[in-house]
């Protein structure tokens, strides 16, 4: 059939590549590269680089919080007279 996968490494299973970078970074160098980050955006904020401190932790961010979806309005805009409730409802997925 067309489409169906039927071989391959499972999802979420890194490829050769990925395993050597981390192998080497983490093992044979002793460097965590998300610790070496973190470390950057304290000691920058610390000194008064806030430009770098705030890089680093927008990148730090991406590993603590999910990031929110851009919400697109469709509906029309009423005048201040003619306002109706808005019912917003959220969905929470599980990341794919």
């Amino acid at each position: 059939m067309k489409g169906l996968k039927t071989g391959g490494r499972q999802l979420g299973t890194p490829n050769k590549t990925t395993l050597t970078a981390r192998q080497i970074l983490l093992e044979e160098l002793n460097l965590d590269p998300l610790k070496a980050l973190a470390r950057l955006a304290m000691r920058s904020e610390e000194s008064g680089e806030l430009n770098i401190a705030f890089g680093c932790y927008k990148e730090l961010m991406k590993y603590c919080h999910q990031q929110l979806k851009a919400v697109e309005h469709s509906g029309e805009v009423l005048t201040q007279h003619e306002q109706q409730p808005v019912i917003v409802t959220f969905i929470d997925r599980k990341p794919e």
